[in-house]
């Protein structure tokens, strides 16, 4: 690698996070087969820097992970030769999502002891939908109860009274947790009466800062051919499985396939497969 790449300037990279977020409760943190990763690529980058082809051409680097915590810390720490930096996000965007960055370049350009952003969930939200907290404005001089709210309070929460700072929370990357209660939001149908959704996909794209219809867009034609592909496989005689009635460039999302080592084996005895990227002429990451 060093050979045909060297000297590298920089290498990013954001590890899978399944062995070390707190809503897996079988989290093996850098035991895992997952979790391993992090750690190697910190003794990735040991590697690359030491590397006599790396000469005396610096090499930064930066990962992301979640928060990681005692003995996970310390053995990334370690493969990293760093104290990762913590950031939540709240100080750029409408969202709360902390976060571990390893990382070895200044990182003094922004303070993290400072306000939040100014950005708020409901600049994301469709017309009309609120925080459920903005619904229920602290107002000492009122019953905010929303069965016996007063006109005031109803003028409050229009005006986003207590609402400067809402933000959204870190989305759940599980299906199972899509209707997350914490991902809820409320809209005013009458005087004393609201309605509640869960955040929809166009109101997500724009609270993680994509355009809109930056997911949605990609996956109609995809559902479209599912459909067809289904339908299609219920007709008489029709024997072929559905999938491969599907389109080939969506039999394979990520575009090239890499093909999968199992020379390995786990503790167990049962092959582990290791992904061999596909073959490219591209020099990501290298000098020019």
């Amino acid at each position: 690698f060093m050979v045909k790449h060297a000297p590298i300037d920089i290498v990013l990279g954001g590890p899978p996070c399944v062995d070390y977020t707190g809503i897996n409760a079988s989290r093996k943190g850098v035991r895992g087969e997952q979790g391993q990763y992090l750690q190697r690529f910190g003794t990735l980058v040991a590697a690359i820097r030491d590397h006599p082809l790396q000469r005396d051409v610096p090499l930064y680097f930066f990962a992301e992970n979640v928060i990681l915590r005692g003995r996970d810390l310390d053995e990334v720490s370690i493969a990293f030769d760093i104290t990762p930096l913590e950031v939540d996000a709240h100080y750029f965007s409408p969202c709360r999502r902390k976060r571990h960055f390893f990382l070895n370049y200044p990182s003094n350009f922004f303070d993290l002891g400072g306000p939040a952003s100014e950005s708020k969930l409901s600049s994301c939200l469709q017309v009309g939908w609120m925080h459920p907290a903005d619904a229920t404005p602290r107002n000492n001089n009122h019953n905010t109860n929303n069965n016996s709210r007063s006109e005031d309070a109803d003028a409050a929460i229009q005006a986003g009274a207590g609402a400067t700072l809402r933000k959204a929370n870190t989305f759940m990357a599980s299906s199972s947790r899509i209707d997350d209660e914490r991902m809820t939001v409320v809209k005013k149908i009458e005087k004393n009466g609201y309605i509640g959704r869960s955040i929809m996909v166009l109101e997500r794209e724009r609270l993680m800062g994509f355009p809109e219809r930056y997911v949605a867009q990609p996956l109609v034609p995809l559902f479209e051919e599912v459909r067809n592909a289904m339908c299609k496989e219920r007709l008489p005689g029709h024997e072929t499985p559905w999938t491969k009635e599907m389109d080939s460039k969506y039999q394979c999302f990520s575009g090239d396939v890499p093909q999968l080592a199992i020379d390995d084996r786990s503790s167990n005895g049962t092959p582990k497969a290791r992904l061999s990227p596909p073959q490219s002429t591209a020099k990501v990451g290298s000098s020019p």
